[in-house]
């Protein structure tokens, strides 16, 4: 069979599925939601990470992340003796650098504990957005990098942008006929880079396209990293 085609059972067989999550990620996912505005059901919760940050200001840090009604929430939590006590959340954010998330889309998180020094005293970590979307003779995948710091009890976004880009497609009027339908397509990744250049004391990023050389900088800009030139 035609590999998309194959996908696209793949996708409605994930869209049915129930998931599930073992106690402590339950417990950190519910009390995440308690905290929000109108809280949301746990029917509306369409992926959650959890895990321990290790490069974290202080001891026993971990970081939660959950995409709620197209929204990603990001919790931070404290581990005590009875458990992972929510410290500090931050405000609902569409993902970026991608088309809107709809239903027909498989999504999933991950969570990159990379330390991303953007000052020599501090780190700021990152969370992957994939969107997988199969329609007949193509199929699309995204994913968008989201970069956290945590600074006097707040935690924020600074920085958003794509990471991976991808599509195929095929001809589906060569495999109605009975022909192999001919695929084509494309596979864009960029790195993100620290540099040693400071914008009002946070050292500048480049994120960079694999294979190619082109990089756009971006600098710190009052409360994130905004793109100032191609480089």
């Amino acid at each position: 069979m035609v590999r998309i085609l194959a996908l696209g059972l793949l996708l409605l067989l994930e869209a049915g599925r129930a998931w599930a999550l073992d106690p402590r990620s339950e417990a950190a996912l519910s009390s995440l939601l308690a905290e929000l505005t109108n809280a949301p059901s746990r029917a509306e919760v369409r992926d959650f990470v959890l895990s321990p940050w290790a490069a974290a200001p202080s001891p026993k840090l971990w970081i939660g992340a959950a995409l709620v009604a197209g929204e990603l929430r990001v919790g931070l939590f404290q581990e005590e003796e009875a458990g992972l006590r929510l410290i500090g959340r931050s405000t609902g954010v569409e993902p970026l650098g991608q088309a809107p998330l709809d239903d027909r889309m498989k999504v999933h998180l991950a969570l990159d504990l990379i330390p991303y020094r953007i000052r020599l005293n501090e780190v700021a970590f990152g969370v992957v957005v994939e969107s997988d979307l199969t329609m007949p003779g193509r199929h699309r995948v995204t994913k968008t990098l989201e970069l956290y710091r945590y600074q006097s009890d707040v935690l924020s976004p600074i920085f958003a942008g794509v990471i991976e880009r991808s599509h195929q497609e095929q001809d589906l009027a060569q495999a109605s006929n009975g022909a192999s339908a001919k695929e084509q397509g494309e596979t864009r990744k960029f790195n993100i880079l620290i540099t040693h250049k400071e914008t009002e004391g946070l050292f500048d990023l480049l994120l960079r396209e694999e294979g190619s050389g082109k990089a756009v900088r971006y600098a710190w800009m009052g409360r994130g990293y905004g793109a100032v030139e191609g480089k």
